[in-house]
């Protein structure tokens, strides 16, 4: 059984009514974050650790797409989810490619867990450089 059968991507406006669609971006949101971050945690582990067969399998693009939005995650209620999902700009990021989020987010624009891939992405101080040059601080 694979749990990526049932996350959904590219969806355009609100399938379902407001607070399903909330509660199920939520749940597939977090599903795509904690296995990429599980992912991310092995491989960290085995780094540490001296592995020395550390090869790409091809199988690290199996879920590797999120959405970088500090105004989703904050939405406390289904109506300011909904209206940051139309008002808001929110990035997706795809297969750890985050050309799309340097170029056009500001630093207000990027959750936690986008802070923390940034920052692994681009070491700490250039992550740092980073968000003061869009107007913020990691």
């Amino acid at each position: 059984m694979s749990l990526f059968s049932y996350a959904q991507f590219g969806i355009e406006g609100t399938p379902a009514p407001t607070k399903a669609f909330w509660q199920d971006w939520i749940l597939q949101e977090s599903l795509r974050r904690t296995l990429l971050f599980s992912f991310y945690l092995v491989q960290t582990y085995r780094i540490m650790s001296g592995c020395k067969m550390l090869q790409c399998d091809g199988r690290l693009g199996l879920c590797h797409s999120w959405t970088v939005s500090a105004y989703l995650w904050s939405a406390m209620t289904p109506l300011e989810f909904a209206e940051a999902w139309r008002d808001k700009d929110h990035y997706v990021v795809t297969n750890a490619i985050f050309n799309g989020v340097l170029a056009e987010a500001k630093a207000d624009d990027i959750d936690v867990f986008g802070r923390i891939m940034i920052s692994s992405l681009l070491g700490r101080d250039e992550a740092e450089g980073w968000f003061a040059s869009k107007g913020g601080k990691l």
